[in-house]
């Protein structure tokens, strides 16, 4: 049987735009080991039951509360990125991933600090600020951490033309 189009996690790459200089730089994040959360959340029902409605409540969608993400990664104490954590700790800030099937970086609009993603690769983006940065500690073992981001808005997909 042919195997159906799959994208491969190996080769996907993420990105934060770096705030913490006078500048927006742009910032290739290493040595992650996945992401997690990037669903839409659940949203909030609204009841909209009237007094003459008989045998059940009426209810419509009402905003989302949009999930934190979790990206496990190996700690590295002379990747420059990994100490840009703690800078960036609080700060609302773009984030984008950029899957394996293609090449390509984002381009950083210095101007307004916005990243546009490549049409050469399939991805998205969110803003969103560190919320927790767990660094673990193991016997026989590597350092490992757990960025935590708290999700502020919705998820930008974009898709290899």
């Amino acid at each position: 049987m042919a195997e159906q189009n799959v994208v491969h996690t190996q080769g996907t790459r993420l990105y934060v735009v770096d705030t913490s200089g006078a500048t927006p730089k742009l910032a290739q994040i290493d040595c992650v080991k996945s992401i997690t959360g990037l669903g839409s959340g659940t949203s909030s029902k609204i009841d909209v039951t009237r007094l003459s409605d008989t045998g059940s409540r009426r209810q419509v969608s009402g905003l989302s509360d949009p999930e934190s993400i979790s990206i496990p990664y190996q700690f590295d104490t002379s990747e420059n990125n990994h100490q840009l954590f703690e800078k960036l700790k609080g700060k609302n800030v773009q984030w984008m991933f950029l899957m394996s099937d293609g090449d390509g970086v984002p381009t950083l609009v210095t101007s307004t600090g916005k990243m546009t993603a490549p049409t050469t690769r399939t991805g998205a983006s969110f803003v969103g600020f560190i919320e927790a940065n767990a660094i673990e500690l193991a016997e026989n073992e590597v350092v490992r951490g757990t960025l935590t981001i708290a999700r502020s808005g919705n998820i930008e997909y974009s898709y290899k033309a």
